[in-house]
């Protein structure tokens, strides 16, 4: 498992606090990217889209040697990300489902998984007592949804739930949590310090406010100084504005606001 031991000197201590969102349902794409910032940054996450897609390709391949040239160009990517990958299913199912999908893992051995919270404290518990060496990541109120969509789906304010997500995760011995910026100060004010925080929901400064699904978030510098462990970046570093140009550029950017700290 990734591991802060593995890190030497402030600058590689401070970019491997961000975690690159590799999303893109196009295997050479997503290569592309990594390449570009295998080194630069601490890992990279891939979620629901590329997990999809690998399936989708495979399976829709109208021949043998298709499918196998799709095959040939997701394990590219995989091998060019190495064991620091997130693998971002959000598991959220009957504790026997949950059970079987972790212990699924175990050949590609992620650094991480994650698994909703809120699938409850026995599809939890299975989770980790299958993970191998892959981390578990507890998932709570996602990034997108604001305070009054949370008292609807969940019974109370994003704070609250966080808090209370965070307890269970604890209690059956999670690795991580994952949360908006914005819930970090009641996870460090409450002691949470076994649990890694994760987060996305990450905006730096050269980014304009707004204009995307994400509801509650901070800059870089906000979310470590509030304790976050890893800052999970999407569109600002894979899709950076025009003022900042490339990927590159927009995690060293990334990397100078989290120095500020």
């Amino acid at each position: 498992m990734f591991s802060e031991s593995n890190l030497t000197g402030g600058i590689m201590r401070m970019n491997n606090r961000v975690w690159v969102a590799a999303d893109f349902s196009n295997p050479i794409k997503a290569l592309a990217l990594v390449r570009r910032l295998h080194g630069l940054v601490g890992g990279f996450k891939v979620g629901l889209e590329v997990i999809t897609s690998i399936a989708v390709s495979l399976l829709s391949a109208m021949t043998t040697d298709e499918a196998m040239i799709k095959l040939r160009e997701w394990k590219e990517l995989f091998n060019a990300i190495g064991p620091n990958l997130i693998w971002d299913g959000k598991f959220d199912d009957i504790p026997n489902t949950v059970k079987a999908a972790v212990a699924a893992l175990g050949p590609l051995s992620p650094a991480y998984c994650t698994v909703h919270a809120s699938a409850g404290i026995e599809a939890l518990k299975v989770a980790v007592a299958n993970r191998g060496d892959t981390g578990v990541i507890g998932v709570t109120v996602l990034t997108s949804i604001n305070e009054q969509e949370c008292v609807s789906i969940f019974g109370g304010q994003p704070g609250e739930k966080v808090r209370q997500f965070a307890r269970i995760l604890l209690a059956v011995g999670a690795q991580a949590i994952v949360c908006s910026p914005q819930e970090l100060r009641i996870l460090k004010d409450e002691g949470f310090v076994q649990l890694r925080k994760f987060t996305p929901g990450i905006r730096p400064a050269f980014m304009s406010p707004g204009g995307d699904d994400q509801s509650r978030t901070m800059t870089p510098a906000e979310a470590i100084r509030e304790g976050a462990y890893g800052l999970i970046v999407g569109r600002p570093i894979t899709q950076p504005p025009d003022s900042v140009g490339t990927p590159e550029r927009a995690v060293e950017l990334i990397v100078e606001e989290i120095e500020s700290v």
